[in-house]
């Protein structure tokens, strides 16, 4: 003889069990900024601030802000995809998250880069090392207003301008 699940008991059981798989999951979004950089003097330097509303920049993830339990950065991918100044040169810099609000002094270092080519062919990727903790500054926007910054500063061997896309990989636990 097999058995159904007719029990008032069973049955709310069961009810729970789907209830709690059905309020979780996983959101797997990207930013996307597209940055323009002039650097002069010698050594050059450069910084360049970019507001992120999570409203509009990430909705996705925005929409489920109040279930959120983790939120990792995956991944930054930094691509030159313009010399404009037609100078071959090297870089080293860092991308940083500033606090809605914050100064220099709240950035949260997401990753750095070390002599890297900035080279008169395009596109050109940069290595980025993160730094783990970074997801906190994103957390934070979350439980707050959404609204963030990223900051791409750094300084060059020579004067150099040139475009560059940064996007943030980023999966949202809720």
């Amino acid at each position: 003889m097999t058995s159904h699940v007719k029990s008032p008991v069973r049955l709310g059981l069961l009810a729970a069990a789907l209830s709690l798989v059905a309020c979780t999951g996983k959101t797997d979004f990207t930013i996307s900024r597209s940055v323009s950089v002039r650097s002069s003097g010698a050594p050059a330097t450069y910084s360049v601030v970019e507001p992120i509303s999570l409203s509009t920049d990430a909705p996705e993830a925005w929409k489920h802000r109040s279930r959120a339990t983790s939120i990792d950065l995956v991944a930054v991918d930094a691509t030159i995809t313009a010399n404009l100044s037609g100078n071959a040169t090297t870089a080293s810099g860092s991308i940083s998250f500033r606090p809605d609000g914050g100064t220099a002094a709240n950035d949260l270092l997401v990753g750095r880069w070390t002599n890297e080519a900035i080279p008169l062919a395009t596109p050109h990727s940069i290595s980025v090392v993160l730094t783990p903790a970074a997801a906190a500054v994103i957390e934070n926007a979350l439980d707050g207003n959404g609204n963030f910054s990223i900051v791409a500063s750094g300084s060059t061997a020579d004067p150099v301008q040139f475009n560059a896309d940064l996007v943030l990989h980023l999966k949202l636990t809720y």
